[in-house]
């Protein structure tokens, strides 16, 4: 390792040390919206299978930001192309939870976010991402309340409204055991509403990769997101950092590495 690289496990150690960064903590934060996932081998097929059987009922009175049929495009058969930053989650055509920019600062618990165990570094709600290429390159990314991050790169096309996603390598740079290339495929519905925000449906608000296994059909729960730069989604809303005790233990995408 380079003068950089000792450098940064420099800084790692001192963060260690004090217990302020919580990647590899077990403990699951009390706050509901958010499953902490931290067991390293935790298959995500069981999340974005745990509420395959929701009921199927819309909510014709919902308000526009609750409801995906007032969308602009319901879905074109285009790529959502662009980077994606989760502000919402819907239920049944009412809004459950709406995430500010507050709610995505970093915070040392206790005494930042309710929940936090003390000395961890946590944000209020965790992190959603998507980022679409205009090749159809597809990265899912999300950091858990405790920091810990769960990543999925793959491709996904678009048939009308339904994104068709295959990701086939899976990482953590908080845990460096979980990687694989275990080919996942995954569907969503989607669309863009009249403020440009992206509406993906899912099978649960709280899994690790949390979209259907089958084409959805009449889905009730919307994640939300809108637009930002590929700067913002790498290093503005980015958590990541190699626990381990090699670079060469951790996937290439852990670097630069951001927290």
């Amino acid at each position: 390792m380079g003068n950089s690289g000792n450098l940064r496990w420099a800084v790692w150690l001192v963060l260690a040390a004090l217990g302020l960064f919580g990647a590899c903590d077990d403990g699951t934060a009390d706050d509901d919206a958010f499953e902490d996932v931290g067991d390293a081998g935790a298959d995500a097929d069981a999340d974005a299978d745990a509420d395959a059987d929701a009921d199927a009922d819309g909510d014709a009175d919902a308000d526009a930001d609750a409801d995906p049929d007032s969308a602009d495009d319901a879905g074109t058969g285009e790529l959502p192309v662009g980077s994606w930053l989760w502000i919402r989650q819907v239920e049944d055509g009412a809004v459950v939870l709406e995430i500010t920019e507050d709610d995505l600062v970093t915070r040392v618990g206790p005494s930042g976010w309710e929940g936090c165990p003390s000395g961890i570094i946590c944000t209020h709600y965790g992190i959603d991402k998507l980022q679409v290429e205009a090749d159809g390159a597809a990265k899912w990314i999300r950091n858990v309340v405790t920091s810990s991050d769960f990543e999925y790169f793959g491709t996904v096309s678009a048939s009308g409204d339904l994104l068709h996603f295959f990701f086939d390598d899976h990482f953590s740079c908080a845990h460096p055991d979980v990687r694989d290339t275990e080919l996942r495929e995954r569907h969503s519905r989607y669309r863009i509403d009249g403020d440009g925000h992206l509406w993906l449906s899912v099978t649960s608000l709280t899994g690790e990769l949390p979209f259907a296994t089958s084409e959805p059909v009449d889905p009730t729960r919307w994640l939300v997101f809108r637009a930002i730069t590929a700067e913002e989604f790498d290093d503005d809303y980015a958590i990541r950092l190699c626990q381990a005790s090699s670079d060469d233990l951790c996937h290439p995408a852990c670097f630069p590495e951001r927290w």
